[in-house]
């Protein structure tokens, strides 16, 4: 028990001299900046440790629950035992960071009090240190992708290939690894006899906590996912309206002179068809124009509720208003004759104006339904 309170006191030191070290190195940057940096690295870490061991020791899914203390003189449960002490470490140094400076949420801070409930568990008592390393796995592949796009969003370069990448990349290995191998595991660690009812509840916990990132992870996809979509879509439609008005602009003019002579400007069905449009306005409003209107208007009430209700998050408000002051700084550093004008990302037919331009080559920002109360 000494070896282990002194190993878990080095392993704290450890990740805070880590933290003190990039401090001095990066004085201009931010705190949350050089804590990320200790995020990331415990993260690439303890991964490919802890993949190490299943790979090479005891499979997780098969071999729960072995008592490392009795065996603590092998070098594989030993080895185990190191993982853990270096991990428990990190997240106490961790967990302090975020409720000092406050910058993350309840989901995080109880994900954060799981794991190291579940890690001070595993060394007291001494066992399921297989399962441990197994979900240390699961956790821990996704973080360093969660911190990339972190940096690529503060440096400028979120909406680059990288970017893209990076995100697709995080979302497949979180709903995958965590959702789908993680499901597996949670599956038999509840149906192994050997697991105590400690560690069942605590994984338990984690995964509902994997199952609420996910919610949120796929929320953001979708938005994301939908936007790159509708932006292929128009510039799709704006390249095929072009190719139409340079290659058939001809034909469609003589095509309507031809219709024009055929119908002749004096043709007496156009005359009484306009002229009993003309008369009969208010019979046309009250049978077409009324109904095709409260349609419309439906359809856009059920789109906005649909957005509201599945497609915004409030909780990101601030968060958001941030983001666009970001790129409002950057836009006004650019010179002046670099700047794009700005606009919403609002589409055109929901404009009332009659002039309707391509916003893509405009600067863009978010639409409007995704923040609360801006104004």
């Amino acid at each position: 028990m000494v070896e282990l309170v002194l190993g878990l006191l080095v392993s704290g030191l450890l990740w805070v001299c880590s933290y003190r070290a990039l401090c001095l190195i990066n004085a201009r940057c931010s705190a949350e900046w050089n804590c990320r940096l200790v995020t990331a690295a415990h993260g690439v870490l303890i991964t490919c440790l802890s993949y190490r061991t299943a790979s090479r020791h005891r499979w997780p899914f098969t071999d729960p629950v072995i008592d490392i203390t009795r065996y603590i003189f092998k070098s594989e449960d030993q080895y185990e035992v190191q993982i853990i002490v270096l991990c428990l470490g990190y997240f106490m140094f961790d967990f302090s960071w975020c409720v000092y400076h406050g910058t993350e949420g309840i989901v995080m801070l109880t994900h954060h009090c799981a794991s190291i409930f579940g890690l001070t568990a595993a060394l007291i008592l001494g066992v399921s240190g297989t399962d441990v390393i197994g979900v240390i796995f699961g956790a821990e592949l996704t973080n360093p992708f969660l911190q990339l796009r972190w940096f690529l969003k503060e440096t400028g370069r979120y909406h680059t290939l990288l970017g893209e990448i990076n995100d697709f990349l995080f979302i497949s290995l979180f709903a995958g690894v965590r959702i789908g191998v993680g499901g597996y595991f949670f599956y038999t660690e509840w149906t192994n006899d050997r697991p105590l009812l400690l560690f069942k509840l605590g994984g338990t916990l984690l995964y509902i906590v994997s199952w609420v990132f996910m919610l949120q992870i796929g929320r953001f996809a979708i938005r994301k996912y939908s936007r790159m979509y509708r932006e292929w879509r128009m510039k799709s439609s704006s390249h095929k309206m072009k190719v139409l008005m340079t290659s058939s602009n001809l034909q469609v003019l003589s095509f309507e002179k031809a219709l024009i002579t055929a119908m002749g400007e004096s043709s007496p069905f156009r005359k009484r068809l306009i002229r009993w449009l003309e008369d009969n306005r208010g019979f046309i409003i009250l049978v077409f124009c009324l109904p095709a209107s409260f349609l419309f208007d439906t359809c856009l009430q059920l789109r906005n509720w649909f957005r509201r209700t599945f497609l915004s998050a409030p909780e990101k408000h601030d968060e958001r208003v941030r983001d666009i002051q970001r790129r409002i700084r950057r836009w006004g550093d650019q010179p002046k004759d670099k700047r794009k004008p700005m606009c919403t990302s609002r589409p055109n037919w929901l404009s009332l104006s009659t002039t309707f331009f391509q916003k893509v080559r405009l600067l863009q920002f978010l639409c409007l339904f995704v923040l609360v109360c801006v104004i």
